[in-house]
């Protein structure tokens, strides 16, 4: 287990224990008191969710950022983190994969659903701080943002992008190796990840070296 794969584990359950309060902001089961106070509070924990995706890119790829920058102990912008990571390692984002297990081997295809991109994740996390500032008297017509979607929608983008995803490693010959992260393990509900590398063009086997979140 390394400890990349370790703290990269750890971001994960933390992301995991963040979405499970906004769920329970938004299905009435907490609340302080005031709509805007509650508001302020989901944006919140949504920002850290989105710093969190960002602070994972930066922990699994070290060596690829740090060979263009050597700044990584003072980075904390979740945008700059990603326009940094993509200039580098084009697939550096999470890329969310429905796992196929035949034949006792573990075989990924990508997910067909809808999650997380990157583009989402931009206008998520603007739309997030525009809440965080305190309202302008002076400005017209009411404090009103308007997400596109409830706070639960994308939440549900969220974990279709993480429930199971895969880390590409920078790679000169393109597909590379990486890790399959899987969120909840059956074994202890934990965040697991599984070493892999590619055996085709269009299939992928995981290996059996697993780095796990205490």
């Amino acid at each position: 287990m390394t400890s990349a794969a370790t703290t990269y584990c750890g971001l994960m359950e933390d992301i995991k224990k963040r979405v499970a309060l906004v769920r329970r902001f938004t299905r009435g089961q907490v609340s302080l008191g005031r709509d805007d106070f509650d508001a302020e509070t989901l944006c919140i924990q949504i920002r850290k969710i989105l710093e969190s995706i960002a602070f994972g890119s930066l922990v699994a790829h070290q060596a690829t950022y740090e060979a263009a920058h050597a700044d990584i102990e003072t980075r904390w912008r979740a945008k700059q983190i990603l326009d940094r990571m993509e200039a580098v390692h084009p697939k550096f984002y999470p890329e969310p994969m429905t796992p196929n297990l035949t034949d006792g081997k573990g075989r990924m295809e990508p997910f067909a659903g809808n999650f997380l991109t990157r583009d989402d994740f931009v206008t998520l996390y603007d739309l997030c701080g525009s809440a965080l500032h305190m309202w302008n008297p002076f400005r017209p017509g009411p404090r009103v943002i308007d997400f596109g979607r409830s706070l639960d929608q994308w939440c549900d983008l969220i974990q279709a992008l993480l429930h199971h995803h895969v880390i590409w490693m920078y790679a000169e010959i393109e597909p590379g190796d990486g890790w399959f992260v899987q969120m909840d393990h059956p074994d202890d509900h934990k965040v697991h990840a599984f070493l892999f590398a590619p055996v085709s063009s269009d299939e992928t086997e995981t290996g059996d070296i697993t780095a796990s979140s205490e």
